[in-house]
């Protein structure tokens, strides 16, 4: 399989595997079928709720745990409590002692630096091997770099040919930060599936239009990771070694980007998947400003108060 170098020096396969969605009696066929595909990488996160199936499916498949290379993620409510904590749940889950690849899921405003901060701790005692990023954009890579001193080796984000987040990508590029496409064919949005373009490239190769994306994906220096619990297609989605795009080809994909975003925004707050947990961290820490601010106006309000600053 090929595979990117990371800035750390860890060797990241350009295919992967995402769990997201894939039921616990789904999960044997599927990672077999994903192993049989020469698929090493498999990508989860706590709120999928799949990592118990995913630990024991791989522990089936006979590879050893330094073949394998597992991605996990801190949580949206595990960034409200130590990531060690966190992070050692995950691993129960898994039935592994480290995960190679360590993730923040989503950027949220003045928690990810203090997050990232215990995730260098983590990565040095070698709980983790590796730590990167999902879903940031450029301001909030400049603001964890301005204040940390690992650089991300990973950032994850959604990306298709109606999405081809070119600013987000040149930032990456730039700062040597490997980019990892989720939702690679768009949730299977016939606006994506159906496109004329890739519909003709497909037939002209002797490929399927998922298969053209992979590898589109692939040959623009990405790390991807389709998701599927079908055997037939995690196979299909493997078979993209034994042709290639041409520049005209990779140039006329990339042109179809019209900014077409099918997951959540990083900058909607609105639309963050927040857990109850954390919209009460919210509402009580907008309670305490809150009182705080009237009991300062009612104290400078107080007579005594006044008298004793000498006021009138």
């Amino acid at each position: 399989m090929h595979a990117l170098r990371l800035s750390d020096g860890m060797s990241l396969p350009v295919l992967g595997m995402g769990t997201f969605g894939i039921t616990e009696e789904n999960m044997p066929r599927a990672i077999a079928a994903a192993v049989a595909a020469g698929i090493r990488l498999f990508d989860t996160a706590p709120n999928y709720g799949v990592e118990g199936a995913l630990g024991r499916a791989l522990a089936q498949t006979g590879l050893g745990r330094e073949e394998i290379i597992i991605v996990d993620k801190v949580d949206t409510r595990d960034q409200l409590k130590p990531i060690r904590s966190a992070l050692e749940e995950c691993l129960a889950r898994l039935g592994t002692d480290y995960v190679d690849l360590y993730l923040i899921h989503w950027p949220f405003p003045g928690r990810y630096v203090a997050t990232w901060r215990q995730m260098e701790r983590l990565c040095r005692e070698g709980l983790v091997k590796s730590i990167g990023v999902c879903n940031f954009m450029p301001h909030h890579l400049a603001h964890l770099m301005r204040t940390s001193t690992t650089v991300p080796v990973v950032n994850q984000i959604e990306l298709h040919p109606l999405f081809t987040q070119r600013s987000t990508v040149e930032y990456c590029r730039k700062n040597d930060i490997a980019v990892m496409v989720y939702s690679p064919f768009g949730r299977m949005n016939p606006a994506l599936m159906s496109n004329p373009l890739l519909d003709s490239l497909a037939r002209k190769h002797g490929k399927t239009v998922p298969q053209i994306i992979v590898r589109w994906n692939i040959q623009s220096g990405f790390s991807v990771i389709p998701k599927s619990e079908s055997p037939a297609r995690i196979r299909e989605n493997g078979n993209v070694f034994d042709f290639c795009l041409s520049d005209a080809d990779m140039t006329a994909i990339t042109a179809l980007d019209c900014g077409m975003r099918f997951r959540f925004d990083p900058e909607d707050l609105s639309r963050y998947p927040l857990s109850r947990p954390y919209r009460f961290w919210l509402e009580a820490r907008r309670w305490v400003r809150t009182r705080l601010l009237k009991n300062v106006f009612s104290q400078r309000e107080d007579p005594a108060f006044r008298t004793s600053r000498g006021e009138s």
